[in-house]
């Protein structure tokens, strides 16, 4: 069964870019990235930042079946992980913080990257999931964080 989905997450790898290509003339932005349940486990063994983006995952379309498989293999992961995602997340923050002088008011401050800007909501966020709490926001402003 395995090397059937492996096959299908290759020929869907053949076709994202120009799946990326039509969003892209159609105006929208997206960040993708195709990866099997394997490689998701080791993103979060490896605190790659795609960990973090699993942190709020939520299936839109596609195989329910694999998706389940990720969602049983993930939170062991996450659990055994996640100190050295933490520290990785707070090591970030610190360093995005600095280049912006460590200071949230500025001439021109930078709402999306500064000290208290929305990412350090997302960055509050992801370590609430981490500890395995609800952020208690809505699906709709989580939507809204996604290109940040």
């Amino acid at each position: 069964m395995y090397k059937r989905q492996a096959k299908r997450c290759e020929a869907l790898k053949d076709h994202l870019p120009e799946f990326v290509r039509l969003l892209w003339n159609a105006g929208l932005r997206p960040n993708s990235v195709a990866q099997t349940v394997a490689e998701c486990v080791e993103a979060v063994e490896r605190a790659s930042a795609l960990a973090f983006s699993l942190l709020e995952r939520r299936l839109l379309q596609g195989d329910r079946a694999l998706y389940e498989q990720l969602a049983i293999k993930l939170p062991a992961a996450l659990a055994l992980h996640h100190e050295k995602l933490r520290q990785r997340l707070c090591q970030a923050v610190r360093t995005r913080h600095a280049a912006h002088g460590n200071t949230p008011s500025s001439v021109q401050p930078d709402t999306k990257e500064g000290p208290g800007g929305l990412q350090d909501a997302r960055a509050i966020d992801w370590l609430n999931l981490l500890k395995g709490e609800d952020t208690g926001r809505s699906p709709e402003f989580n939507l809204s964080l996604i290109h940040i």
